[in-house]
């Protein structure tokens, strides 16, 4: 599957609030003699950043636990991301649940003193209950799916259209090893000739940094409104962060690659469209509606209204947007918006606070 490329950030630091947790768990964990094991699950989109890695692998030796990331470890697991995931290789589907289940005991069990309970009466009887029960489930659910194309049973009778994808995602979540082959996986599509790239430029008067607010922090997420402190235009047509999808599309035509897969945030779909060597990024509302989340250019046939493209340098940035912090990046706000200027891979880049 084709996958858009990883999107630069403005800062790769795990979010505060959520690593606050992680030290208390590890500290409930210390405290109750529990030895705590840290897992990132396999996932094939969306992008799990190097930066992220590095801080949970030195958060693990800093405090002397183990950290696991099975995502260079799928070929080992025997995981077919296209096949063993049901939206677009961000959660396992039955087989991928399996297959990562039996991986994963094994690891548990060559490295952790673990007591066998199978022999235990007591613990045998509530296991075998549930071993039943989920063999009972699978077969259930895919009578359903081959009958219904989807898991209709578990939906409320009064929103089982628009709650399809939440309540597939809510119920993976809580047994997923339960859910079977769902036909939505993410879809990619490429046009024919590439089209030249159109005329490209950003408005708006830019503010360093330093004189801007802070972005909110990351790992939170909340639904953009129309922003116009940097607004891009391809051809004659304005595009702002937070601005309505629909009508956009319409007036610039045929995409050159159009990518799509469910949200992990929302309701409905996150999608990536390419013109040319312009990408933009849209995330469902709370309405449904599909408004840019991100604008990125990715070569030099485009160009700010300032007149900065790829491959131009950090000076020229600097003589034109003034200061901003920053070594392999600079960062500019103004509305709720960033303007990003990436220096070791070079791309221009609009996102929403």
């Amino acid at each position: 599957m084709d996958f858009p490329d990883p999107m630069p950030l403005p800062d790769y630091t795990l979010g505060s609030y959520a690593m606050s947790y992680l030290d208390k768990m590890t500290a409930l964990c210390k405290e109750k003699g529990i030895e705590l094991l840290l897992v990132k699950a396999p996932i094939a989109y969306p992008h799990w950043y190097r930066q992220w890695d590095e801080q949970m692998v030195e958060y693990a030796e800093k405090n002397h636990i183990n950290y696991i990331n099975f995502i260079p470890l799928q070929d080992e697991i025997g995981l077919d991301m296209t096949r063993d995931t049901y939206d677009g290789g961000l959660h396992l589907n039955l087989t991928g649940a399996e297959k990562m289940a039996s991986y994963f005991g094994a690891y548990l069990k060559e490295h952790y003193d673990l007591t066998d309970y199978r022999t235990n009466e007591k613990y045998a009887e509530v296991w075998n209950k549930k071993i039943e029960n989920y063999q009972k489930q699978i077969k259930e659910q895919k009578t359903e799916l081959e009958k219904n194309g989807a898991l209709v049973s578990i939906i409320p009778v009064e929103s089982k259209e628009t709650n399809v994808m939440k309540n597939f995602v809510i119920f993976a979540l809580i047994a997923a090893c339960c859910l079977t082959l769902i036909g939505c996986n993410g879809k990619t599509t490429d046009g024919g000739e590439k089209p030249s790239a159109p005329q490209t430029s950003t408005g708006g008067e830019t503010k360093p940094e330093s004189e801007a607010p802070k972005p909110t922090e990351s790992g939170s997420e909340q639904t953009p409104t129309v922003q116009k402190g940097y607004v891009l235009k391809v051809g004659e047509t304005e595009i702002a962060i937070g601005a309505d999808m629909a009508p956009i599309a319409a007036a610039l035509g045929e995409p050159t690659k159009y990518f799509e897969a469910p949200s992990c945030a929302f309701q409905g779909m996150d999608k990536a469209y390419t013109y040319g060597g312009v990408v933009i990024r849209t995330s469902p509302d709370e309405g449904g509606k599909d408004v840019v989340w991100s604008i990125e250019l990715k070569d030099d046939l485009t160009s700010t209204t300032e007149g900065v493209s790829i491959g131009d340098s950090k000076d020229k940035v600097l003589s034109i947007y003034g200061s901003a912090d920053g070594e392999g990046a600079l960062l500019y706000r103004k509305d709720g918006m960033t303007l990003l200027f990436v220096f070791a891979k070079i791309f221009l880049f609009f996102c929403a606070n």
